[in-house]
């Protein structure tokens, strides 16, 4: 990173491998001012120069942290007895003070990863850096059910990154009355999904897979003609009514034989069953007959957004409804790699 952008407010937001782009995307969408910087694997870097809590209007990232500063380490556990003069030379304190007026007495944990060939733990970078930053005498040691401040630590080989997190805990969660059920989508995953089917306030929106509901909430930050929500079981449905605004209408139907009148539907984005986490006795089959229906309701010109690991399934059920379709990106997710397709009628 340059001198000069040193000299502004940098942030790194983490976000889920693959969708980095999409973040991207997203933040100079909404903050037009916002340059970026960088971009590593889940991780992007941009500087913005107003307050920071403008940033959770963010919806495709899972966190977001203030970027301190960075310096060189070595791979041996001795080479950790440099961090204290190498946090100093950093000024954390004023780099800190850019954002946050109040740190005296402050209550701080300190969190690491660890990428490269290494004689220490992700254990011992945070007891190291976690001592190293008690040493300023402007904090006190937290836990982490009680603290004010959460510094994140990363080593990328011979590397080290210095963040301060600024989004609560409930942040990449919408909040902490929203249930999740097996298979739930993460919210940042489905917003990237949203916005990747480009909204907008004429749209009809289903979503035919739509469990506990997170891609249809994720819909509802945008004007809609209408949103709407379906799955097979009356368990998952359950749970989507309370997690859902009332508005979006959500129905029981299968999601190949739907209700819905031919051409009624503009945007279709879907969590498709991948037949890991719950059970499908033929993938092959579903896909085609899903497709089918999808191509009878879908209006002209519609699209769909769609989540998968079972690309050869999804690609032969286009093929056989005549649907284009393309791959947008690939994803790391609970350590599968699926990808988000975008078909066309």
């Amino acid at each position: 990173m340059s001198k000069s952008r040193r000299n502004k407010p940098i942030y790194m937001a983490t976000v889920v491998p693959g969708l980095e782009n999409i973040a991207f995307q997203e933040i100079c969408t909404k903050f037009p001012t916002a340059g970026t910087v960088d971009s590593q694997k889940g991780k992007v870097f941009f500087h913005y120069e107003n307050s920071y809590k403008d940033l959770f209007a963010l919806k495709c990232v899972d966190n977001i942290y203030f970027y301190i500063g960075s310096f060189g380490i070595g791979p041996h556990k001795v080479d950790l007895l440099q961090v204290e003069s190498k946090i100093k030379s950093l000024n954390v304190i004023n780099r800190i003070l850019q954002i946050e007026k109040d740190i005296k007495g402050k209550r701080i944990i300190v969190s690491a990863s660890r990428s490269g060939k290494h004689t220490y733990s992700r254990f011992d970078i945070a007891d190291t850096f976690l001592d190293a930053l008690l040493g300023y005498h402007f904090f006190v040691r937290g836990t982490v059910e009680q603290h004010d401040l959460a510094f994140r630590v990363d080593v990328d080989k011979d590397k080290a990154f210095l963040h301060l997190k600024l989004t609560p805990p409930t942040f990449r969660f919408r909040g902490k009355d929203r249930e999740f059920l097996t298979g739930a989508l993460r919210p940042s995953v489905a917003h990237s999904m949203v916005l990747i089917s480009e909204p907008e306030s004429t749209d009809v929106f289903l979503d035919p897979f739509c469990g506990s509901g997170t891609i249809p909430y994720e819909r509802s930050f945008y004007d809609a003609f209408a949103i709407l929500a379906s799955d097979i079981s009356a368990e998952r449905l359950e749970v989507a009514r309370k997690n859902l605004p009332e508005y979006i209408g959500i129905n029981r139907w299968d999601a190949c034989n739907t209700e819905m009148i031919d051409n009624s539907v503009t945007k279709i984005v879907s969590n498709l069953p991948w037949g890991k986490q719950i059970q499908v006795d033929d993938i092959n089959r579903l896909y085609v007959n899903f497709l089918k229906e999808a191509k009878r309701i879908l209006a002209p010109g519609g699209r769909m957004v769609l989540l998968t690991d079972e690309e050869n399934a999804l690609f032969t059920a286009a093929e056989i409804n005549g649907f284009s379709i393309s791959k947008v990106c690939t994803i790391s997710l609970h350590g599968l790699h699926p990808s988000i397709f975008m078909l066309e009628k």
